[in-house]
């Protein structure tokens, strides 16, 4: 089954899609992070999906009279270190033109050369408690008061009267969820204080104090439970 214009010429082929998809590396008693697990067999992955053809239809010719294309979906898995350090030097990188990738010397995880133009699209994976998938909407730039696996704190961010509000409600109930979990250790406030605000500081300073994902989570989530799998919403919290 081929798609072919009227002139009887194959559709132009259509660029790849590429992905970088991200597994967080050992913490607390995880020698492996199951985020990794759930993520590492996919690196250098191909899948092609059908697509509906771009342009003008009118000119298309389907021999099964479905106006589809084929287009690649190149798959990048990439492990990141739970650390602040780490995330802070690495990721800046990876959402750069053309993307700078961090080295790595695992030979079952030889790297893929990056687009030139940048991934079209990243999904990152982490571990956080028991029960369903949960699908996070919007990321922080402060409220990180976890310490990380080398039991090292996000720096302290200087930040303006607009910036200075208390955080919400949900965010406050999961610090202290997660202060009396095994696995995280979270600062506690000092005095009967508001514990120090920390996260994303220098080079941030003109990025809103959250940032929602352009996809569509809701019909994500719908469909994914459609499919069988046990899915939610994460609350907007990143610790």
């Amino acid at each position: 089954m081929t798609d072919v214009t009227l002139n009887g010429e194959p559709l132009p082929k259509l660029r790849p899609y590429h992905v970088l998809v991200t597994g967080f590396g050992p913490f607390s008693r995880y020698t492996v992070n199951p985020s990794w697990l759930a993520v590492k067999s996919l690196h250098n992955a191909i899948l092609k999906v059908d697509v509906p053809t771009p342009g003008d239809h009118a000119l298309v010719v389907d021999t099964d009279a479905r106006l589809t294309a084929t287009r690649e979906i190149h798959i990048t898995a990439l492990q990141v270190p739970v650390t602040y350090d780490a995330v802070l030097s690495i990721v800046p990188g990876l959402h750069a033109r053309p993307p700078v990738l961090p080295p790595t010397s695992d030979p079952f995880f030889p790297p893929r050369s990056p687009p030139p133009d940048g991934y079209d699209l990243f999904f990152h994976v982490g571990v956080i408690g028991r029960g369903a998938l949960r699908m996070e909407r919007v990321g922080h730039k402060f409220g990180y008061n976890m310490k990380d696996a080398t039991a090292t704190l996000a720096p302290i961010v200087r930040v303006s009267r607009e910036e200075s509000n208390p955080p919400p409600e949900t965010q406050r109930s999961e610090v202290a969820r997660l202060r009396d979990a095994r696995d995280y250790s979270v600062e506690s406030p000092v005095d009967g204080n508001d514990t120090p605000k920390r996260g994303f500081g220098k080079g941030y300073e003109s990025f809103p104090e959250e940032i929602y994902t352009e996809v569509d989570v809701e019909k994500l989530v719908q469909h994914l439970k459609k499919c069988g799998v046990q899915v939610s919403f994460s609350p907007t919290f990143r610790p």
